[in-house]
């Protein structure tokens, strides 16, 4: 018993890291996975995610002038038994930001691939539990979109939480929040920040099976302090605002990290200003 964190570790390349710690604290071991010459990045903040007796990791591998989806599945001492590379198609990037366990008890994954010209778009990958690719969408307006963090919700659809923005222009960045049919086809987005640049949108299912979702509302323009708030929504499964609430002071920063649902219906998220 005790607790599991992954992120990168530095020195030269970067690798991916996945520590174990006992309850007190104590180091139980450290494990990294990585390749000479390449950069081996984690993903988001709630990638790595426990499933029954494994684990799950998406992320990315850098190299040259591009990079690739990558996924890692571990056993419980931190061994790799798994991974799969998820090469651009008509793109010169692909990243995976999150990851999330299937109904179907296959794996979804949410990030962004960059094309040859254009705007990022956002994107959405499935997998079944051996991280065979099923089928892959990317999505977007026009703008400079990408996703953040993903979720399965009780009617088998997706939501994926992530950002939208147009690239050169100042305060156009809003938190993004996309839904999909259980085979990845678009149902409707909501962008629900305010005038200014907001921060991304981290999402996840209430125990209601609804939609939460975190962000930092804005309440200075980009490189007038960057001040803003904790900002967090309740939409239902057709994307309507159940409430939107703001908390504590405006403080410099805008750094949206994590939203989680607790067993008694509540909430615990991060960041950092």
């Amino acid at each position: 018993t005790g607790y599991y964190n992954s992120g990168v570790v530095g020195g030269g390349r970067i690798n991916v890291g996945l520590l174990s710690i006992d309850l007190e604290g104590n180091n139980n071991w450290l494990k990294t996975v990585g390749k000479a010459g390449f950069d081996y990045y984690a993903g988001r903040p709630g990638s790595f995610k426990e499933i029954d007796d494994h684990f799950i990791l998406g992320g990315s591998i850098a190299f040259a002038d591009s990079s690739i989806g990558h996924f890692i599945k571990y056993n419980r001492s931190g061994d790799t038994i798994l991974t799969s590379d998820y090469l651009p198609q008509s793109n010169n990037e692909l990243f995976f930001n999150n990851s999330s366990p299937t109904l179907d008890s296959n794996y979804i994954f949410t990030g962004e691939v960059l094309p040859q010209s254009g705007y990022v778009d956002a994107l959405l990958v499935k997998t079944d539990k051996h991280g065979n690719e099923i089928w892959r969408k990317d999505f977007g307006w026009n703008t400079a979109d990408k996703g953040f963090s993903i979720f399965q919700s009780h009617d088998s659809g997706y939501v994926v939480g992530g950002y939208t923005y147009m690239p050169g222009l100042e305060d156009s960045g809003q938190p993004l929040i996309v839904k999909f049919d259980k085979d990845g086809n678009y149902l409707w987005n909501k962008k629900p920040g305010g005038p200014l640049d907001d921060d991304i949108a981290m999402v996840c299912s209430s125990a209601d099976s609804n939609i939460i979702a975190l962000t930092v509302y804005a309440d200075s323009p980009y490189g007038g302090g960057e001040n803003g708030r904790i900002n967090i929504l309740k939409l239902d499964q057709q994307g309507g605002i159940l409430w939107n609430k703001k908390y504590g002071p405006s403080r410099p920063g805008r750094n949206t990290g994590n939203i989680k649902p607790l067993n008694d219906g509540g909430f615990i998220c991060c960041g950092h200003s």
